[in-house]
């Protein structure tokens, strides 16, 4: 199989739904600049390099991955690494650097924690309080729900390299996320370290590959957590050279947390945290080894849908539509809600007599 690293280029004469054609027109039109980088659109793959492609540049059958997406067929429990150390890249692996700050895409994987549960119920109680004709009040019960919250970002890893096993450190910055991995035939992951600040997730990765997931109690212990270092695009960037008097501290402190997260990254993994770097802030697609020279040799897209999903433990947890989630979590909520109306009214009763 050939690759090189140029932008492969295709005109789609069909229907928009054929996905197998590249899109005409610039990829760098689904960069948005954000506060800390570019949010990319779905269908946008971010290489190595920074440099934007059309997904379709290096695979088949692409789907964008929705909450109404197929689920998955299977979902195993990992235990996250407890320690603060990581086997090294070896000499003779490619380093597949991948950072973002999130996911742009959201899959049908819902979790939350038995503390959301009791904060929904409690503003629901309090919502059961208000006068009928309180603006503020609460229609639908299900609003206090948040599938955006509670849903998985997802991030789709196209993995092309071929020539060396690959060893893959994942990273990302806010809440949790899904790493969907796509292995072009030939190519191999070795090992792959996951580092987070929430529940960290992989759909359709080989369960033999040795997996070190870190999540924030790990990074504690590391005294870090993942970090980019500043650019010129950033929103954030911009507003301080506009107001440097305003944006002195937070930007020393933006500078000190890279610096040290640098530092710690080249003692762990023997490279500097920038080094051939993929991702963006809001990431869709990032990609791992170079573009497939002939449309003919890109790799097919692997869905969530039927895959297996390797996860570290969750308190609670919906593998269902939208529908299917709402239940669940109103199934938990309601009881407390029920209960916290009852000692009110209990309550009520006694200081009234």
């Amino acid at each position: 199989m050939r690759f090189k690293k140029g932008f492969a280029v295709a005109l789609c004469f069909g229907l928009l739904a054929c996905s197998d054609n590249v899109p005409s027109g610039d990829p760098q039109s689904g960069l948005k600049r954000d506060m800390r980088g570019y949010k990319a659109s779905p269908g946008v793959l971010v290489a190595e390099d920074g440099t934007p492609h059309w997904i379709q540049s290096a695979v088949t059958g692409y789907k964008e991955t929705t909450l109404d997406t197929d689920l998955p067929a299977k979902v195993v429990m990992q235990q996250p690494t407890a320690f603060c150390r990581f086997r090294k890249p070896n000499l003779g692996e490619y380093i597949g650097n991948v950072h973002v700050g999130t996911g742009n895409m959201h899959a049908p994987i819902y979790t939350w924690s038995k503390t959301k549960i009791r904060e929904r119920a409690q503003k629901l109680a309090e919502n059961a309080q208000k006068p009928a004709d309180d603006p503020r009040k609460i229609r639908v019960d299900t609003m206090v729900l948040s599938a955006k919250d509670d849903s998985f970002p997802v991030v789709d890893v196209v993995v092309t390299e071929t020539e060396k096993p690959v060893y893959l450190i994942l990273q990302n910055e806010f809440g949790k996320i899904l790493w969907n991995i796509h292995l072009a035939p030939g190519a191999r992951i070795s090992h792959v370290v996951a580092l987070g600040v929430g529940d960290i997730a992989f759909a359709n990765l080989d369960p033999d590959v040795p997996v070190e997931m870190a999540g924030a109690r790990t990074l504690r212990s590391c005294g870090v957590q993942p970090w980019r270092k500043m650019q010129d695009h950033w929103l954030f960037a911009r507003n301080a050279k506009e107001n440097p008097s305003l944006h002195e501290e937070p930007v020393a402190k933006n500078k000190a947390a890279y610096r040290k997260y640098d530092s710690w990254f080249k003692s762990a993994f023997g490279i500097r945290s920038e080094q051939n770097l993929a991702g963006v802030e809001r990431s869709t697609h990032v990609l791992v080894g170079p573009i497939p020279e002939n449309l003919d040799d890109r790799i097919p897209f692997r869905p969530l849908g039927g895959s297996l999903v390797i996860m570290t433990p969750v308190e609670n947890i919906a593998v269902a539509g939208k529908s299917g989630y709402e239940d669940k979590a109103m199934a938990q909520i309601r009881p407390l809600v029920d209960k916290a109306l009852e000692r009110d009214s209990t309550a009520n009763s006694n200081s009234g007599s």
